[in-house]
């Protein structure tokens, strides 16, 4: 069995074969017997726990109509698919736009059947619409229009007269997705439309003055079709609107004249081509006309009166 020699007796060793004269090798203790100065022991070895188990989610769900070749650090010009935006699923595909907003300016002319020129308008049409899934299951849509024509002025000797019309129309309707493929879409609306027609005669003369004012408040009900179609950075829709309700009118020469009711039908259409100039954004261009039978104006009785005009817009989809 081995022996162990601590430090001290070691050194004893050594220093008894020096005074003997003779060489003597050290003696060293074994490696388990040295001793570390102090404050420099290693801690014991500590025991490593094992990794906290990771849990298996599920594969995440596809996203609907994601285009496959779809990457969220390019830009798309014209969109793949104009109805979706970058975002959702993480990036990984896109996001339905179910928001739209459109402005036009008309520059038009507007007539009644028993005119013989026309008279040149300027007016307005602002729209928008949401759809409330991405399914385009069932929407929504509300749109105004705006139109006047600046005061005529019509002189014959002493007598004058000045004539000035205007016309502006809201609309809301519910719509619904009725046909889709490829490129082609169909949608159906149902909805309610209030028209607002003012005109307004003066005739003026060294004997007095002559204010001949009518008014026609149409509350009406109302059905359409939208039809869209797209190729490229390119933009095809084409809207057609009737309307049919109770037009109160009322026509007074300074003020006193008699009122009443009568059925109005009001049909709208309106036709435009759009070119992408941005993603979800384009520019417009189109036709747009509005008709109005049992009309009530000054100086003509009950008539019909026609606008229609070009269109320039912009339209935004998010």
């Amino acid at each position: 069995m081995a022996v162990r020699r601590s430090p001290a007796v070691a050194a004893l060793v050594v220093w008894c074969a020096a005074a003997a004269g003779q060489e003597a090798t050290p003696v060293l203790p074994p490696p388990s017997a040295r001793l570390a100065p102090p404050g420099t022991e290693l801690p014991p070895l500590l025991t490593v726990p094992p990794p906290p188990a990771v849990p298996i989610l599920p594969p995440a769900a596809a996203c609907r109509s994601c285009p496959t070749d779809y990457h969220p650090g390019y830009t798309y010009l014209p969109d793949q698919d104009p109805d979706w935006s970058r975002g959702g699923c993480d990036g990984e595909c896109r996001a339905c736009r179910t928001t739209w907003v459109a402005a036009e300016v008309i520059f038009g002319v507007a007539k009644d059947l028993g005119e013989v020129d026309y008279r040149k308008t300027l007016g307005v049409w602002f729209g928008g619409g949401h759809w409330f899934d991405d399914a385009r299951t069932a929407g929504m849509d509300l749109a105004v229009l705006a139109t006047s024509d600046s005061a005529a002025v019509a002189s014959a000797g002493p007598i004058y007269r000045e004539a000035s019309l205007t016309l502006w129309t809201i609309d809301a309707n519910l719509r619904a997705e009725l046909f889709e493929a490829g490129q082609w879409r169909s949608t159906g609306l149902i909805g309610y439309r209030y028209l607002h027609f003012r005109e307004q005669l003066v005739i003026g003369s060294a004997l007095g003055v002559a204010d001949d004012e009518a008014r026609n408040e149409v509350n009406a009900g109302q059905i359409g079709l939208c039809a869209l179609y797209r190729f490229g950075p390119y933009t095809c829709e084409t809207e057609a609107k009737v309307a049919v309700g109770r037009n109160q009118r009322r026509e007074g020469v300074n003020g006193f004249g008699p009122s009443g009711n009568d059925v109005a039908v009001i049909p709208e259409f309106a036709a435009r081509v759009g070119y992408q100039v941005g993603e979800g954004k384009w520019c417009t261009f189109g036709y747009r006309a509005l008709y109005l039978n049992n009309i009530l104006r000054p100086g003509r009785g009950e008539t019909d009166f026609f606008f229609h005009g070009l269109t320039v817009g912009f339209e935004v989809r998010f």
